[in-house]
């Protein structure tokens, strides 16, 4: 039960704070496979969305998405190697997008937006 968002931590002891961190969670924490492509062989440089998650015992998930050089599809790393697998990034901005729900936290928990 503890949150950070780039070194500040999140009260999840309030309420409304943990509804706008769990609504900015769960918009990246499920991505939708869109691709499969074992062939290719994308280097992990200049990601356009990276998230690092630490679990109870300290061992640690980095996912990052790298794009496929379309708008359509981000190849998909963890822990700095390529999965094979592609998804859509549209999750990331829109009126329901992981952008939209992060600017909701930040307002809410007195952090400056810092895309």
């Amino acid at each position: 039960m503890k949150a950070e968002c780039r070194g500040t931590e999140i009260d999840l002891n309030n309420a409304e704070l943990k509804s706008y961190f769990e609504t900015f969670y769960n918009t990246f924490s499920y991505l939708n496979i869109t691709g499969i492509d074992i062939e290719a062989e994308p280097k992990l440089e200049g990601p356009v969305f990276s998230v690092k998650y630490t679990f109870k015992d300290g061992t640690s998930t980095a996912i990052d998405l790298v794009s496929a050089g379309n708008e359509s599809e981000c190849y998909i790393f963890a822990n700095g190697e390529y999965t094979g697998t592609l998804t859509d990034p549209s999750f990331m901005t829109g009126t329901y997008s992981m952008l939209s729900a992060y600017e909701n936290l930040c307002r809410q928990s007195d952090l400056t937006p810092n895309n």
